[in-house]
């Protein structure tokens, strides 16, 4: 069938996240998208110093941080920079409308990056994607480097 995509749900798979982004009902959309996926959020942080603090006291990590780039206090790209220090193997998901941010965060150490705005379909796709790849996985084909998303308009 059209759209369907082979990828295990993160219900089957006990998937978590950590939602990083400044702006508040992005937040709450990519909750309610993800939770109704069988992906738990379990963690927020609306910028990338709360997202630093919270993530050095989780004594459970994440299977993927999704990382807006433009955000007040640290950016994104610095805040997982930041990250990595204390997690090489954590896995970067950049969500963000800077396109011009993609490349440099790639090089940084993401593992993808999905171009605000863009459908639900697709987010899901791009998160169950990320989840299954192998912590730490840099380079190779199978590295979601090119999740550049087409716009909804």
């Amino acid at each position: 069938m059209a759209g369907e995509c082979n990828v295990p749900s993160g219900r089957r798979m006990g998937a978590s996240v950590f939602i990083v982004d400044d702006e508040e009902a992005i937040v709450e959309a990519y909750q309610v998208i993800l939770e109704n996926e069988g992906i738990k959020v379990i963690d927020t942080a609306y910028n990338g110093r709360e997202a630093l603090e919270k993530f050095k006291a989780m004594k459970d990590r994440p299977e993927v941080v999704l990382m807006d780039q433009i955000m007040p206090s640290l950016d994104g790209i610095s805040t997982m920079v930041e990250m990595h220090k204390i997690d090489p193997s954590l896995k970067v998901l950049f969500i963000s409308a800077d396109p011009a941010s993609k490349n440099r965060a790639i090089r940084s150490g993401a593992i993808g990056f999905i171009e605000k705005p863009f459908g639900v379909t697709e987010f899901v796709t791009a998160v169950r994607r990320a989840i299954q790849m192998v912590p730490g996985a840099s380079t190779g084909e199978d590295r979601p480097n090119s999740m550049t998303l087409p716009r909804m308009r």
